[in-house]
Protein backbone atom coordinates (compact mmCIF):
# COMPACT_ATOMS: atom_id res chain seq x y z
CA UNK A 1 0.00 0.00 0.00
CA UNK A 2 2.80 2.33 0.96
CA UNK A 3 4.49 1.50 -2.36
CA UNK A 4 1.38 2.48 -4.27
CA UNK A 5 1.10 5.75 -2.35
CA UNK A 6 4.73 6.50 -3.00
CA UNK A 7 4.21 5.88 -6.74
CA UNK A 8 1.10 8.09 -6.81
CA UNK A 9 2.98 10.89 -4.99
CA UNK A 10 5.90 10.57 -7.40
CA UNK A 11 3.56 10.79 -10.38
CA UNK A 12 1.77 13.82 -8.94
CA UNK A 13 5.10 15.50 -8.17
CA UNK A 14 6.31 14.84 -11.72
CA UNK A 15 3.07 16.24 -13.17
CA UNK A 16 3.48 19.32 -10.96
CA UNK A 17 6.98 19.88 -12.30
CA UNK A 18 5.79 19.41 -15.88
CA UNK A 19 2.89 21.81 -15.45
CA UNK A 20 5.11 24.34 -13.70
CA UNK A 21 7.63 24.07 -16.51
CA UNK A 22 4.91 24.44 -19.08
CA UNK A 23 3.55 27.45 -17.25
CA UNK A 24 6.95 29.07 -17.16
CA UNK A 25 7.46 28.35 -20.84
CA UNK A 26 4.10 29.88 -21.65
CA UNK A 27 4.80 32.93 -19.50
CA UNK A 28 8.15 33.38 -21.17
CA UNK A 29 6.54 33.29 -24.62
CA UNK A 30 4.11 36.13 -23.87
CA UNK A 31 5.30 39.38 -25.43
CA UNK A 32 4.60 42.50 -23.41
CA UNK A 33 3.87 46.00 -24.67
CA UNK A 34 3.30 49.30 -22.88
CA UNK A 35 0.91 52.05 -23.98
CA UNK A 36 -0.36 55.26 -22.45
CA UNK A 37 -4.10 55.68 -22.21
CA UNK A 38 -5.38 57.00 -25.56
CA UNK A 39 -2.53 55.53 -27.58
CA UNK A 40 -2.80 52.78 -30.18
CA UNK A 41 -0.47 50.23 -31.78
CA UNK A 42 -0.45 47.18 -34.01
CA UNK A 43 1.66 44.07 -33.40
CA UNK A 44 1.77 42.64 -36.90
CA UNK A 45 0.78 43.71 -40.41
CA UNK A 46 -1.10 40.39 -40.60
CA UNK A 47 -3.45 41.62 -37.88
CA UNK A 48 -4.27 44.73 -39.94
CA UNK A 49 -5.00 42.62 -43.00
CA UNK A 50 -7.06 39.98 -41.12
CA UNK A 51 -9.30 41.75 -38.61
CA UNK A 52 -10.56 38.50 -36.98
CA UNK A 53 -7.05 37.30 -36.12
CA UNK A 54 -6.58 39.37 -32.94
CA UNK A 55 -9.08 39.97 -30.12
CA UNK A 56 -8.98 41.54 -26.66
CA UNK A 57 -9.75 39.63 -23.50
CA UNK A 58 -10.70 42.86 -21.68
CA UNK A 59 -12.22 45.61 -23.82
CA UNK A 60 -12.45 47.94 -20.85
CA UNK A 61 -8.65 48.16 -20.68
CA UNK A 62 -7.70 47.62 -24.34
CA UNK A 63 -9.89 47.15 -27.39
CA UNK A 64 -9.00 45.77 -30.82
CA UNK A 65 -10.51 47.03 -34.06
CA UNK A 66 -9.24 45.86 -37.44
CA UNK A 67 -5.96 44.75 -35.88
CA UNK A 68 -5.33 48.07 -34.11
CA UNK A 69 -5.03 47.91 -30.31
CA UNK A 70 -6.25 50.98 -28.38
CA UNK A 71 -5.58 51.67 -24.70
CA UNK A 72 -8.85 52.66 -22.99
CA UNK A 73 -8.04 52.68 -19.27
CA UNK A 74 -5.14 52.16 -16.88
CA UNK A 75 -4.41 48.53 -16.11
CA UNK A 76 -3.28 45.30 -17.76
CA UNK A 77 -5.02 43.09 -20.31
CA UNK A 78 -4.26 40.31 -22.74
CA UNK A 79 -4.92 40.13 -26.45
CA UNK A 80 -5.22 36.75 -28.16
CA UNK A 81 -4.04 35.85 -31.63
CA UNK A 82 -5.61 32.84 -33.34
CA UNK A 83 -3.99 31.27 -36.39
CA UNK A 84 -5.47 28.42 -38.39
CA UNK A 85 -3.10 26.35 -40.50
CA UNK A 86 -3.90 24.87 -43.87
CA UNK A 87 -4.60 21.54 -42.19
CA UNK A 88 -7.20 23.12 -39.91
CA UNK A 89 -5.02 23.15 -36.81
CA UNK A 90 -5.44 26.14 -34.51
CA UNK A 91 -2.55 27.91 -32.78
CA UNK A 92 -3.04 30.57 -30.13
CA UNK A 93 -0.69 33.27 -28.85
CA UNK A 94 -1.26 35.86 -26.15
CA UNK A 95 0.14 39.37 -25.79
CA UNK A 96 0.19 41.34 -22.57
CA UNK A 97 -0.66 45.05 -22.82
CA UNK A 98 0.17 47.34 -19.90
CA UNK A 99 -1.68 50.66 -19.94
CA UNK A 100 -0.21 53.67 -18.12
CA UNK A 101 -1.94 56.99 -17.37
CA UNK A 102 -2.30 59.33 -20.37
CA UNK A 103 0.62 61.53 -21.41
CA UNK A 104 0.10 65.00 -19.99
CA UNK A 105 1.58 66.65 -23.10
CA UNK A 106 1.75 64.86 -26.44
CA UNK A 107 3.59 67.38 -28.64
CA UNK A 108 5.49 70.66 -28.32
CA UNK A 109 6.56 72.81 -31.25
CA UNK A 110 7.15 76.44 -32.22
CA UNK A 111 5.94 78.77 -34.96
CA UNK A 112 7.67 79.72 -37.21
CA UNK A 113 9.65 76.53 -37.44
CA UNK A 114 12.96 78.21 -38.42
CA UNK A 115 12.80 81.53 -36.56
CA UNK A 116 15.35 84.33 -36.78
CA UNK A 117 16.95 85.43 -33.49
CA UNK A 118 14.89 88.64 -33.49
CA UNK A 119 11.57 87.05 -34.51
CA UNK A 120 8.59 86.56 -32.20
CA UNK A 121 7.81 82.93 -31.36
CA UNK A 122 4.54 81.13 -30.70
CA UNK A 123 5.02 78.15 -28.39
CA UNK A 124 2.45 75.38 -28.85
CA UNK A 125 1.63 72.35 -26.68
CA UNK A 126 -0.94 69.58 -27.26
CA UNK A 127 -2.02 68.59 -23.74
CA UNK A 128 -4.42 66.05 -22.26
CA UNK A 129 -7.89 67.35 -21.45
CA UNK A 130 -7.20 66.92 -17.73
CA UNK A 131 -4.36 69.49 -17.85
CA UNK A 132 -5.45 72.90 -16.58
CA UNK A 133 -2.48 75.16 -17.34
CA UNK A 134 0.82 74.80 -19.20
CA UNK A 135 4.06 76.69 -18.66
CA UNK A 136 6.87 76.64 -21.25
CA UNK A 137 10.57 76.57 -20.34
CA UNK A 138 12.79 77.92 -23.13
CA UNK A 139 16.55 77.35 -22.93
CA UNK A 140 18.87 79.30 -25.25
CA UNK A 141 22.60 80.08 -25.25
CA UNK A 142 21.82 83.05 -22.96
CA UNK A 143 19.99 81.05 -20.30
CA UNK A 144 16.46 79.89 -19.50
CA UNK A 145 13.21 81.81 -19.31
CA UNK A 146 9.56 80.88 -18.69
CA UNK A 147 6.38 81.67 -20.59
CA UNK A 148 2.86 80.98 -19.37
CA UNK A 149 0.37 79.76 -21.99
CA UNK A 150 -2.28 82.45 -22.40
CA UNK A 151 -4.46 80.65 -24.96
CA UNK A 152 -6.28 77.33 -24.59
CA UNK A 153 -8.64 75.81 -27.14
CA UNK A 154 -10.08 72.30 -27.61
CA UNK A 155 -8.93 70.02 -30.42
CA UNK A 156 -10.30 66.47 -30.53
CA UNK A 157 -9.57 64.81 -27.19
CA UNK A 158 -6.83 67.37 -26.38
CA UNK A 159 -6.43 71.05 -25.69
CA UNK A 160 -3.98 73.29 -27.55
CA UNK A 161 -2.05 75.71 -25.31
CA UNK A 162 -0.19 78.68 -26.82
CA UNK A 163 2.20 81.35 -25.58
CA UNK A 164 3.84 84.18 -27.53
CA UNK A 165 7.36 85.20 -26.61
CA UNK A 166 10.25 87.37 -27.75
CA UNK A 167 13.28 85.06 -27.92
CA UNK A 168 16.71 85.90 -26.60
CA UNK A 169 19.77 84.11 -27.94
CA UNK A 170 21.13 82.44 -31.05
CA UNK A 171 21.97 78.97 -32.32
CA UNK A 172 20.13 75.99 -30.84
CA UNK A 173 17.31 76.24 -28.31
CA UNK A 174 15.09 73.78 -26.44
CA UNK A 175 11.46 74.10 -25.33
CA UNK A 176 10.05 71.98 -22.51
CA UNK A 177 6.77 72.13 -20.62
CA UNK A 178 5.45 72.01 -17.08
CA UNK A 179 1.84 71.41 -16.07
CA UNK A 180 0.04 72.70 -13.01
CA UNK A 181 -0.61 70.15 -10.26
CA UNK A 182 -2.32 71.71 -7.26
CA UNK A 183 -0.03 74.53 -6.13
CA UNK A 184 3.02 73.05 -7.87
CA UNK A 185 4.37 72.86 -11.39
CA UNK A 186 5.40 69.40 -12.60
CA UNK A 187 7.90 68.68 -15.37
CA UNK A 188 6.57 66.75 -18.36
CA UNK A 189 8.95 63.86 -19.10
CA UNK A 190 9.96 62.68 -22.60
CA UNK A 191 8.40 65.66 -24.38
CA UNK A 192 10.49 68.53 -25.73
CA UNK A 193 11.23 70.48 -28.89
CA UNK A 194 14.74 71.15 -30.19
CA UNK A 195 14.89 74.21 -32.45
CA UNK A 196 17.43 76.39 -34.21
CA UNK A 197 17.50 80.15 -34.66
CA UNK A 198 18.23 80.75 -38.34
CA UNK A 199 20.70 83.50 -39.19
CA UNK A 200 20.02 85.63 -42.28
CA UNK A 201 23.42 84.64 -43.65
CA UNK A 202 25.62 81.82 -42.46
CA UNK A 203 29.33 81.73 -43.26
CA UNK A 204 29.93 78.19 -42.00
CA UNK A 205 27.95 74.93 -42.15
CA UNK A 206 25.25 74.92 -39.47
CA UNK A 207 22.38 72.80 -38.22
CA UNK A 208 19.13 73.76 -39.93
CA UNK A 209 15.36 73.32 -39.76
CA UNK A 210 12.79 73.27 -42.54
CA UNK A 211 10.82 76.44 -43.30
CA UNK A 212 7.07 76.80 -42.84
CA UNK A 213 6.76 76.89 -46.66
CA UNK A 214 8.39 73.46 -46.80
CA UNK A 215 6.05 72.11 -44.13
CA UNK A 216 3.04 73.33 -46.10
CA UNK A 217 4.48 71.78 -49.27
CA UNK A 218 4.99 68.36 -47.63
CA UNK A 219 1.49 68.45 -46.15
CA UNK A 220 0.00 69.11 -49.58
CA UNK A 221 2.02 66.33 -51.24
CA UNK A 222 1.49 63.69 -48.54
CA UNK A 223 -2.23 64.32 -48.01
CA UNK A 224 -4.09 63.93 -44.71
CA UNK A 225 -5.20 60.65 -43.12
CA UNK A 226 -6.98 60.74 -39.77
CA UNK A 227 -6.60 56.96 -39.27
CA UNK A 228 -3.75 54.55 -39.88
CA UNK A 229 -3.84 53.33 -43.48
CA UNK A 230 -1.62 51.40 -45.86
CA UNK A 231 0.56 53.61 -48.05
CA UNK A 232 -0.81 53.91 -51.58
CA UNK A 233 2.59 53.17 -53.20
CA UNK A 234 4.45 50.95 -50.72
CA UNK A 235 2.94 47.58 -49.84
CA UNK A 236 2.77 46.65 -46.12
CA UNK A 237 3.83 50.18 -45.14
CA UNK A 238 1.39 52.11 -42.95
CA UNK A 239 1.16 55.77 -42.05
CA UNK A 240 -1.12 58.39 -40.52
CA UNK A 241 -1.55 62.16 -40.54
CA UNK A 242 0.70 63.75 -43.16
CA UNK A 243 2.76 60.72 -44.14
CA UNK A 244 3.99 59.88 -40.63
CA UNK A 245 5.07 56.24 -40.83
CA UNK A 246 3.98 53.76 -38.16
CA UNK A 247 5.96 50.63 -37.35
CA UNK A 248 4.69 47.41 -35.76
CA UNK A 249 5.01 47.55 -31.99
CA UNK A 250 5.30 51.37 -31.87
CA UNK A 251 2.77 53.56 -30.07
CA UNK A 252 0.85 56.22 -32.00
CA UNK A 253 -2.34 58.25 -31.72
CA UNK A 254 -5.15 57.14 -34.04
CA UNK A 255 -8.15 59.20 -35.22
CA UNK A 256 -6.13 62.43 -35.23
CA UNK A 257 -7.23 65.93 -36.18
CA UNK A 258 -5.45 68.01 -38.82
CA UNK A 259 -3.92 70.15 -36.09
CA UNK A 260 -2.57 67.08 -34.27
CA UNK A 261 -1.27 65.67 -37.57
CA UNK A 262 0.53 68.99 -38.19
CA UNK A 263 2.14 68.78 -34.73
CA UNK A 264 3.19 65.19 -35.40
CA UNK A 265 4.74 66.18 -38.76
CA UNK A 266 6.63 69.16 -37.33
CA UNK A 267 8.10 67.01 -34.57
CA UNK A 268 9.20 64.36 -37.05
CA UNK A 269 10.73 66.91 -39.39
CA UNK A 270 12.69 68.50 -36.54
CA UNK A 271 13.51 65.65 -34.19
CA UNK A 272 13.04 62.54 -36.31
CA UNK A 273 15.63 60.29 -37.90
CA UNK A 274 15.48 61.98 -41.31
CA UNK A 275 16.26 65.43 -39.89
CA UNK A 276 19.11 64.11 -37.75
CA UNK A 277 20.57 62.14 -40.65
CA UNK A 278 20.39 65.09 -43.07
CA UNK A 279 21.92 67.57 -40.61
CA UNK A 280 24.68 65.12 -39.69
CA UNK A 281 25.41 64.62 -43.39
CA UNK A 282 25.65 68.38 -43.98
CA UNK A 283 27.83 69.07 -40.95
CA UNK A 284 30.07 66.03 -41.41
CA UNK A 285 30.82 67.00 -45.01
CA UNK A 286 31.18 70.72 -44.30
CA UNK A 287 28.43 71.74 -46.74
CA UNK A 288 26.99 75.25 -46.97
CA UNK A 289 23.30 74.86 -47.75
CA UNK A 290 20.74 77.61 -48.32
CA UNK A 291 17.26 77.41 -46.81
CA UNK A 292 15.54 76.41 -50.05
CA UNK A 293 18.23 73.77 -50.71
CA UNK A 294 17.72 72.32 -47.23
CA UNK A 295 13.93 72.35 -47.72
CA UNK A 296 14.21 70.44 -51.00
CA UNK A 297 16.51 67.81 -49.49
CA UNK A 298 14.25 67.51 -46.42
CA UNK A 299 11.15 66.87 -48.52
CA UNK A 300 13.08 64.31 -50.57
CA UNK A 301 14.40 62.54 -47.45
CA UNK A 302 11.03 62.59 -45.65
CA UNK A 303 9.38 61.01 -48.69
CA UNK A 304 12.02 58.35 -49.41
CA UNK A 305 13.96 57.86 -46.18
CA UNK A 306 17.55 58.66 -45.21
CA UNK A 307 19.16 55.69 -46.97
CA UNK A 308 20.46 57.81 -49.87
CA UNK A 309 22.64 59.80 -47.43
CA UNK A 310 24.79 56.78 -46.59
CA UNK A 311 25.00 54.69 -49.74
CA UNK A 312 23.85 55.86 -53.17
CA UNK A 313 25.06 57.29 -56.45
CA UNK A 314 23.07 60.44 -55.67
CA UNK A 315 25.10 60.95 -52.49
CA UNK A 316 28.37 60.76 -54.45
CA UNK A 317 27.17 63.11 -57.21
CA UNK A 318 25.70 65.59 -54.73
CA UNK A 319 28.88 65.81 -52.66
CA UNK A 320 31.02 66.46 -55.72
CA UNK A 321 28.46 68.94 -57.03
CA UNK A 322 28.33 70.89 -53.74
CA UNK A 323 32.06 70.78 -53.11
CA UNK A 324 32.82 72.39 -56.47
CA UNK A 325 33.67 76.03 -55.73
CA UNK A 326 30.29 77.43 -56.74
CA UNK A 327 27.10 78.23 -54.89
CA UNK A 328 24.93 77.35 -57.85
CA UNK A 329 26.55 75.18 -60.47
CA UNK A 330 29.85 73.70 -61.39
CA UNK A 331 31.55 74.82 -64.58
CA UNK A 332 32.19 78.52 -65.22
CA UNK A 333 30.37 79.97 -68.21
CA UNK A 334 30.75 83.67 -68.89
CA UNK A 335 27.92 85.86 -70.09
CA UNK A 336 29.28 89.22 -71.28
CA UNK A 337 26.99 92.19 -71.83
CA UNK A 338 28.19 95.32 -73.63
CA UNK A 339 26.67 98.79 -73.38
CA UNK A 340 27.22 101.42 -76.09
CA UNK A 341 28.87 104.46 -74.44
CA UNK A 342 29.29 106.61 -77.55
CA UNK A 343 26.64 109.35 -77.63
CA UNK A 344 26.83 109.29 -81.43
CA UNK A 345 26.08 105.57 -81.58
CA UNK A 346 28.41 102.79 -82.72
CA UNK A 347 28.69 100.97 -86.05
CA UNK A 348 28.13 97.22 -86.12
CA UNK A 349 30.52 95.98 -88.81
CA UNK A 350 30.92 92.76 -90.78
CA UNK A 351 34.49 92.22 -89.57
CA UNK A 352 37.09 93.46 -87.05
CA UNK A 353 38.15 96.55 -89.04
CA UNK A 354 36.91 99.93 -90.25
CA UNK A 355 37.31 98.86 -93.86
CA UNK A 356 34.52 96.24 -93.52
CA UNK A 357 30.86 96.95 -94.29
CA UNK A 358 28.39 98.44 -91.78
CA UNK A 359 25.50 96.19 -90.74
CA UNK A 360 23.72 98.65 -88.43
CA UNK A 361 24.17 101.70 -86.20
CA UNK A 362 23.81 100.79 -82.52
CA UNK A 363 22.29 103.50 -80.33
CA UNK A 364 23.76 105.11 -77.20
CA UNK A 365 23.09 102.91 -74.11
CA UNK A 366 21.93 100.01 -76.29
CA UNK A 367 23.00 96.64 -74.89
CA UNK A 368 24.44 93.74 -76.88
CA UNK A 369 25.69 90.26 -76.07
CA UNK A 370 29.48 90.03 -76.37
CA UNK A 371 30.37 86.76 -78.09
CA UNK A 372 34.15 87.13 -77.93
CA UNK A 373 36.49 89.35 -75.97
CA UNK A 374 38.69 92.16 -77.25
CA UNK A 375 40.44 91.07 -80.47
CA UNK A 376 42.86 93.73 -81.68
CA UNK A 377 40.53 96.44 -80.41
CA UNK A 378 37.25 94.80 -81.56
CA UNK A 379 34.47 92.82 -79.87
CA UNK A 380 32.27 90.30 -81.68
CA UNK A 381 28.69 90.94 -80.56
CA UNK A 382 25.05 89.96 -81.11
CA UNK A 383 22.20 92.48 -80.95
CA UNK A 384 18.80 91.84 -79.34
CA UNK A 385 17.46 91.45 -82.89
CA UNK A 386 19.92 88.65 -83.63
CA UNK A 387 22.41 90.55 -85.82
CA UNK A 388 26.02 89.44 -85.32
CA UNK A 389 29.03 91.57 -86.11
CA UNK A 390 31.97 93.54 -84.69
CA UNK A 391 32.12 96.73 -82.60
CA UNK A 392 35.06 98.99 -81.74
CA UNK A 393 36.00 98.00 -78.14
CA UNK A 394 36.78 101.56 -77.04
CA UNK A 395 33.12 102.58 -77.20
CA UNK A 396 31.68 99.43 -75.57
CA UNK A 397 31.52 99.01 -71.78
CA UNK A 398 31.58 95.27 -71.03
CA UNK A 399 30.38 93.58 -67.85
CA UNK A 400 30.97 89.85 -67.36
CA UNK A 401 28.52 87.70 -65.42
CA UNK A 402 29.26 84.09 -64.55
CA UNK A 403 26.26 81.81 -64.95
CA UNK A 404 28.15 79.24 -62.87
CA UNK A 405 30.34 81.57 -60.98
CA UNK A 406 33.35 82.05 -58.77
CA UNK A 407 33.27 82.39 -55.01
CA UNK A 408 34.11 85.47 -52.97
CA UNK A 409 34.98 85.40 -49.27
CA UNK A 410 34.44 88.46 -47.07
CA UNK A 411 37.80 89.36 -45.51
CA UNK A 412 36.76 92.37 -43.45
CA UNK A 413 36.57 91.54 -39.73
CA UNK A 414 33.85 94.20 -39.38
CA UNK A 415 31.72 92.60 -42.10
CA UNK A 416 30.90 94.02 -45.52
CA UNK A 417 27.84 95.97 -46.64
CA UNK A 418 25.84 94.60 -49.56
CA UNK A 419 24.51 97.66 -51.43
CA UNK A 420 21.91 98.29 -54.10
CA UNK A 421 24.40 99.94 -56.47
CA UNK A 422 28.05 100.63 -57.27
CA UNK A 423 28.63 103.30 -54.62
CA UNK A 424 28.72 103.90 -50.89
CA UNK A 425 25.87 106.34 -51.54
CA UNK A 426 23.57 103.43 -52.37
CA UNK A 427 21.39 101.86 -49.68
CA UNK A 428 22.81 98.88 -47.77
CA UNK A 429 20.68 95.75 -48.25
CA UNK A 430 22.44 93.75 -45.54
CA UNK A 431 25.79 93.32 -43.81
CA UNK A 432 27.72 90.18 -44.73
CA UNK A 433 29.79 88.59 -42.00
CA UNK A 434 33.53 87.97 -41.90
CA UNK A 435 34.43 84.78 -43.85
CA UNK A 436 30.96 84.62 -45.41
CA UNK A 437 31.03 83.11 -48.91
CA UNK A 438 29.12 84.73 -51.77
CA UNK A 439 28.67 84.05 -55.47
CA UNK A 440 30.51 86.58 -57.66
CA UNK A 441 28.33 87.54 -60.64
CA UNK A 442 30.57 90.08 -62.38
CA UNK A 443 34.17 91.10 -62.71
CA UNK A 444 35.62 94.02 -60.75
CA UNK A 445 33.78 97.11 -61.99
CA UNK A 446 35.49 100.28 -60.74
CA UNK A 447 36.19 98.68 -57.37
CA UNK A 448 32.85 96.86 -56.96
CA UNK A 449 31.66 93.27 -57.37
CA UNK A 450 28.13 92.21 -58.12
CA UNK A 451 27.41 89.23 -55.82
CA UNK A 452 24.68 86.87 -54.66
CA UNK A 453 24.49 85.64 -51.05
CA UNK A 454 23.58 82.09 -50.01
CA UNK A 455 20.18 83.46 -49.03
CA UNK A 456 19.58 84.76 -52.58
CA UNK A 457 20.18 88.50 -52.04
CA UNK A 458 21.84 90.20 -55.04
CA UNK A 459 23.77 93.46 -54.73
CA UNK A 460 27.17 95.13 -54.86
CA UNK A 461 30.10 95.15 -52.43
CA UNK A 462 33.50 96.86 -52.30
CA UNK A 463 36.08 94.72 -54.10
CA UNK A 464 38.89 95.55 -51.65
CA UNK A 465 37.14 93.61 -48.87
CA UNK A 466 36.28 90.52 -50.95
CA UNK A 467 38.80 87.79 -51.82
CA UNK A 468 37.76 85.99 -55.01
CA UNK A 469 38.65 82.32 -55.33
CA UNK A 470 39.15 80.73 -58.71
CA UNK A 471 36.72 78.00 -59.63
CA UNK A 472 38.19 74.52 -59.54
CA UNK A 473 36.49 72.42 -62.21
CA UNK A 474 38.61 69.32 -61.73
CA UNK A 475 36.68 66.33 -60.45
CA UNK A 476 33.48 68.33 -60.72
CA UNK A 477 29.86 67.35 -61.19
CA UNK A 478 27.61 69.59 -63.19
CA UNK A 479 24.11 70.69 -62.33
CA UNK A 480 22.85 68.29 -65.02
CA UNK A 481 24.64 65.39 -63.30
CA UNK A 482 22.89 66.20 -60.02
CA UNK A 483 19.49 66.67 -61.69
CA UNK A 484 19.81 63.35 -63.53
CA UNK A 485 20.69 61.42 -60.36
CA UNK A 486 17.92 63.17 -58.37
CA UNK A 487 15.18 62.47 -60.92
CA UNK A 488 15.94 58.75 -60.93
CA UNK A 489 14.05 58.46 -57.62
CA UNK A 490 10.67 58.10 -59.31
CA UNK A 491 9.75 54.46 -58.71
CA UNK A 492 7.74 52.48 -56.18
CA UNK A 493 8.08 48.71 -56.10
CA UNK A 494 10.28 48.94 -59.20
CA UNK A 495 7.50 50.66 -61.14
CA UNK A 496 7.73 54.17 -62.61
CA UNK A 497 5.27 56.55 -60.93
CA UNK A 498 4.51 59.84 -62.66
CA UNK A 499 3.48 61.48 -59.38
CA UNK A 500 6.88 60.74 -57.84
CA UNK A 501 8.67 62.22 -60.87
CA UNK A 502 6.54 65.36 -60.57
CA UNK A 503 7.45 65.65 -56.89
CA UNK A 504 11.16 65.30 -57.74
CA UNK A 505 10.79 68.08 -60.32
CA UNK A 506 9.09 70.30 -57.73
CA UNK A 507 11.86 69.59 -55.21
CA UNK A 508 14.43 70.65 -57.81
CA UNK A 509 12.41 73.83 -58.37
CA UNK A 510 12.65 74.49 -54.64
CA UNK A 511 16.35 73.64 -54.58
CA UNK A 512 17.48 75.84 -57.47
CA UNK A 513 14.84 78.59 -57.61
CA UNK A 514 13.09 78.73 -54.21
CA UNK A 515 9.86 77.95 -56.09
CA UNK A 516 7.46 75.96 -53.87
CA UNK A 517 4.68 75.64 -56.46
CA UNK A 518 3.13 72.20 -56.91
CA UNK A 519 3.25 72.15 -60.70
CA UNK A 520 5.99 69.65 -61.48
CA UNK A 521 4.00 68.24 -64.37
CA UNK A 522 4.73 71.43 -66.34
CA UNK A 523 8.52 71.11 -65.91
CA UNK A 524 8.62 74.87 -66.44
CA UNK A 525 12.38 75.10 -65.80
CA UNK A 526 13.07 72.47 -68.48
CA UNK A 527 14.96 69.93 -66.41
CA UNK A 528 16.26 67.06 -68.52
CA UNK A 529 13.88 64.17 -67.78
CA UNK A 530 14.58 60.42 -68.01
CA UNK A 531 13.98 58.96 -71.48
CA UNK A 532 11.22 56.66 -70.20
CA UNK A 533 9.24 59.48 -68.56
Amino acid sequence: MRGIKRKICAVLFALTLILAGAGQAFAGSVREFTLHKGQSMFISVEHLQNSAMLTSENDAVVSVLNGVITANSVGEAFCKEVRTSGGGETQEKRFKIKVLPPKLVRYIFVEPNNPRPDEDLTLVAFADAAVGRVKFLVTTNLGRFEAMAEEKCPDGDCFIHRARVKPRGSGNFTVRAQVESGSNWVDVPDCSFDGVFTERSVANPAEMRVSDRCIDYIKAKEGFRSKIMEDGLAKNVYDIGYGSGVRAGSAFYNNVTRAAAHAMLVNRLNNGNCSRALNNFILRNGLRVSQNEFDALSSFTYNLGAGWLSNSNLRIVFLVFKNTNSLSSSKPQKKMTGTIISTNGLRLREGPGRQTGTLAILKFNEQVEVLSENRNGWHRVRTSGGLEGYCFAEFLSVITEYTNSNIGVVDSSDGLRLREGLSTENTAISVMKFNERVEVLSENNNGWYKVRTSGGLVGYCAAQFLTVEDLDVRNSASRDDFVKAFLEYNKAGGRFVRGLLNRRIEELQIYFYGDYARDGGKNKYNFSLPDYA
